[in-house]
């Protein structure tokens, strides 16, 4: 939707980052350009918005134009960088992201991939994620299984 009838400025309220924000993304973009937008805010201060570490990779991923993401580093001093490719949303529009104390794990990632990558600015209060990343190992019988810290994700 647009800010204000006479701007060009577009906002979108990101409610979760899960499986379909991406596409949802896509579409909002098409809408606004349609619009005349060329310069969006993006509203991440959605309360409890978890969501999944894979996920925020791909909002991430679809916001970014290149560049690094953020490193996990696992066991053994083991680490992963996680790369945006050169696909990009809202491309060369100026982008505000909104947050506050309650966004958490996957919008929080996500604001600070757009800020490390001067691809936004972010307005509001510190978001809160304590970096850690948990994996659900399955248990030997099959039956079960439990969530256990496997790497810690740095910026």
């Amino acid at each position: 939707m647009r800010i204000d009838p006479s701007a060009a400025i577009g906002y979108v309220w990101v409610r979760a980052v899960n499986s379909s924000t991406l596409h949802e993304l896509r579409q909002a973009e098409r809408q606004l350009q349609a619009e005349g937008v060329r310069a969006l805010v993006l509203d991440l201060r959605a309360p409890g918005g978890e969501g999944a570490l894979h996920h925020a990779e791909l909002v991430a991923d679809g916001l970014l134009d290149g560049g690094l993401m953020w490193r996990i580093r696992g066991t053994g001093d083991r680490a992963q960088d996680f790369r945006a490719d050169r696909e990009c949303l809202f491309r060369d529009w100026p982008l505000a992201v909104l947050v506050n104390g309650l966004v958490q794990s996957g919008p929080s990632i996500v604001a600070a991939a757009l800020r490390d990558n001067d691809r936004a600015v972010l307005i509001g209060e510190p978001t809160v994620w304590n970096g850690l990343v948990r994996s659900m190992i399955p248990l030997p019988d099959g039956q079960a299984s439990v969530t256990l810290v496997t790497g810690h994700l740095e910026r």
